[in-house]
């Protein structure tokens, strides 16, 4: 009776708590994300516009990015007249992503794309990168820098 009372605790008890230990020394090596959730300013080379689609570009030359994060999945949601949304990764200090199809005048169903780096500053993490049109290599791309935005929760 005895030794099945001691087994039911060894298994009950110990094999918990050895996982939760091995899970722990595993969970040292792993380094979290970047946090980038939040408003960021976005300004947009004054002169470049993609080449393609009737030389579009955003309605604005600055916009608000609304960025929400969970681990490593990133949802950019742009202030543009279409409240352009593009799913992206990051991974390490890159952001890749692209948003649904959208129709821009002379071209159906392209889909914007950003391509974009962060970098941990003085006064905090900053962006730059680009926007440009998958599927379009000869459309050109609109460098653009970003940082956060102190009208957070404003516009």
């Amino acid at each position: 009776m005895r030794y099945r009372i001691g087994l039911a605790y060894l298994l009950l008890v110990g094999l918990p708590v050895i996982l939760m230990v091995g899970t722990l020394r595993v969970g040292r090596r792993i380094a979290a994300p970047f946090s980038i959730g939040g408003s960021w300013a976005v300004t947009l080379d004054p002169v470049a516009q993609l080449d393609g689609c009737a030389g579009w570009r955003p309605d604005r030359r600055e916009l608000i990015a609304e960025v929400s994060q969970s681990g490593t999945s990133v949802a950019i949601t742009l202030n543009d007249s279409r409240k352009t949304v593009l799913n992206s990764t990051l991974s390490y200090r890159r952001i890749i992503g692209s948003s649904a199809p959208v129709r821009i005048a002379g071209c159906q169903d392209m889909r914007l794309v950003i391509d974009a780096n962060v970098a941990s500053e003085v006064m905090g993490r900053s962006l730059a990168g680009r926007f440009l049109l998958a599927d379009c290599p000869g459309c050109g791309s609109i460098p653009f820098r970003a940082s956060r935005s102190r009208l957070a929760g404003k516009e």
